[in-house]
């Protein structure tokens, strides 16, 4: 019942479909993006939080960070998650949903799909952890090739798996109006569902859905808390 209540409650409902299925098909990339100390990996660690709460695998992928710093950030995010919610459930909720997460890490100049692969491969074979999803923090999109990406993208569709990136783009505009970045523009038909991340002048932080399945959401008024970094439904001041 803990868990069933924190997903009804959760703002997250509204960026899935109207079917309430998980809004990225299999084979599908998602990605928020913003300029660095927007909330990126804040936005990115309720999204993989909202899938455990489904039962569903996440595989969290650090690129430079430790292990323990990606933990830190759930353990601080499900502790603002209970304390809104249900401030004495919080260990209860967090050993009922850790079973569903792994996180591995590599240097940025170490990952490629190749050594993904591999590492995947021996988790599954060993049955360490099978994902469903797999959530990649702080990737350098611009330094990536495209066939990288259509190749990792196959790769996602024939083992059952989908993605959500993070995605720094230091010469993002700050305007409220749509506008990729360039180190993005080759890329962009790649991602499905994209969130950008705009800090107002009030200090608010919206979320702008974009892409092809922007469109199936209902996500059009969500921001980021800038004192939590919770996902709300409406502008915190």
């Amino acid at each position: 019942m803990v868990i069933q209540n924190f997903r009804r409650r959760s703002p997250l409902r509204m960026i899935d479909n109207e079917k309430n299925a998980p809004a990225l098909p299999d084979g599908a990339f998602g990605a928020v993006y913003s300029r660095p100390g927007v909330g990126k990996t804040a936005f990115l660690v309720q999204i993989a939080i909202d899938a455990m709460l489904s039962g569903r695998n996440v595989l969290h992928i650090g690129l430079n960070d430790p292990v323990t710093k990606v933990d830190l950030w759930y353990q601080e995010m499900i502790h603002l998650m209970a304390r809104e919610e249900a401030p004495d459930t919080s260990e209860k909720l967090w050993d009922m949903i850790m079973p569903h997460r792994f996180i591995t890490t590599f240097r940025s100049e170490n990952f490629n799909l190749t050594t993904l692969k591999d590492r995947l491969a021996d988790m599954i074979h060993q049955q360490v952890f099978i994902p469903r999803l797999l959530v990649i923090d702080n990737i350098d999109v611009g330094n990536l090739s495209k066939n990288f990406l259509i190749e990792f993208k196959n790769f996602l569709k024939e083992n059952g798996l989908r993605a959500w990136f993070s995605l720094s783009t230091p010469d993002a505009t700050t305007s409220t109006t749509s506008s990729f970045p360039e180190n993005l523009q080759d890329k962009i038909e790649l991602f499905d569902l994209l969130f950008r991340l705009v800090m107002g002048s009030d200090g608010n932080i919206q979320l702008t859905p974009e892409g092809p399945l922007a469109k199936e959401t209902t996500s059009n008024h969500l921001y980021l808390d800038p004192q939590t970094m919770l996902i709300l439904r409406e502008q915190p001041y």
